[in-house]
């Protein structure tokens, strides 16, 4: 009897270290391939060299960012639609794909594809400067002023107003300190 709990303890044993095994085998190469996608998130290359190859790519009004993505892909233009849409959410390009015909290439990155289909943005991830009408505070729309309550011509004013009163201020409090030090002095004495 004694040896055959011996022989069950023994497997049971050899079973779990097999499992630990298994588990810590499966977590590394999770590990390792979620290490490599994050990686190529940031540094996929272009499909091919420059010159590459141009393919016109038409976008409908029902596509969604994950049927371009699929497009995209099936034309030879990126290796992983997921990938792309993962690059495209992480970019400065935020605005949806217009419908209409883009010319790319297959030696364009990620990043200059987008460029294509979404259009120039700063690097703040605004419309580029040439693409807006107006500027400043005159291009801004007049029921932002009703929404907030303020209105734009006069923030300038009153800042600088603001700025006039701190300034005198910190005058008073510079000569207030100058009246507590004299009078600690004469206390002193």
């Amino acid at each position: 009897m004694k040896i055959r709990d011996l022989f069950f303890s023994f497997a049971g044993t050899i079973i779990r270290v097999a499992i630990l095994i298994i588990a810590v085998f499966v977590v590394i190469q999770a590990g390792k391939k979620a290490y490599d996608f994050g990686y190529r998130i940031f540094t996929e290359e272009p499909m091919s060299a420059a010159p590459g190859r141009d393919v016109t790519v038409t976008v409908t009004s029902g596509d969604s960012e994950s049927d371009i993505a699929k497009m995209l892909e099936e034309k030879g233009l990126i290796r992983d639609a997921l990938l792309f849409r993962i690059q495209k959410k992480l970019s400065i390009y935020k605005k949806a794909v217009a419908p209409g015909s883009y010319e790319l290439n297959t030696s364009m990155n990620t990043e200059e594809m987008l460029e294509v289909l979404v259009g120039p943005v700063d690097s703040d991830g605004s419309e580029d400067a040439d693409d807006v009408e107006g500027d400043g505070v005159d291009a801004l729309d007049p029921s932002v002023d009703d929404m907030t309550g303020l209105e734009t011509g006069g923030v300038l004013a009153e800042e600088e107003g603001n700025y006039d009163e701190g300034a005198a201020f910190v005058e008073e409090d510079e000569s207030a300190e100058g009246e507590e030090g004299a009078e600690e002095s004469e206390s002193e004495e």
